[in-house]
């Protein structure tokens, strides 16, 4: 099974060291797909064997960054997409990548509610609509603690 693990960067971060184990312990074929940049952490993963790609040039491109991961998923044949980042850039890439592969799954990680934070108004009204469209386009989605069990 074909597995992307979808990441805004790969620098230190307890979600990209939880990366850095899937890779470690998982007999699946696991992908690591980093939106905006590599580091230390995606380095320790591609050390390890794994596969890891950086996108170029998609950090203020959304659109791009989306079609690119896209391409990228067909031509790997990925079976999961797993979004772990809770990032409205990864949310939207998420979106459109779920409209565009309809026989991939894709599974949504809350680990945090840090889009509540935002300054209210439409911000917060974007980050929303974003998240739930988001779980719409989602197999399944897995909360990490009970403070974003109920997002």
């Amino acid at each position: 099974m074909n597995i992307l693990h979808l990441q805004l960067s790969g620098g230190p971060g307890g979600i990209v060291s939880l990366c850095r184990d899937i890779n470690k312990h998982s007999a699946h074929h696991n992908f690591f797909y980093f939106l905006f940049e590599g580091g230390s952490i995606a380095d320790e993963i591609a050390a390890q064997g794994g596969t890891v790609q950086v996108a170029t040039g998609a950090k203020n491109h959304p659109l791009k960054a989306a079609t690119d991961l896209v391409r990228y998923c067909k031509e790997q044949q990925m079976d999961v997409i797993v979004d772990h980042s809770g990032s409205p850039y990864t949310r939207f890439v998420h979106i459109y990548a779920a409209r565009r592969l309809k026989k991939v799954r894709f599974l949504l990680y809350l680990h945090a509610n840090a889009y509540y934070s935002a300054d209210k108004g439409i911000k917060e009204w974007v980050y929303a609509r974003l998240l739930r469209s988001a779980a719409r386009h989602s197999a399944k989605i897995v909360a990490i603690s009970h403070s974003v069990a109920g997002l």
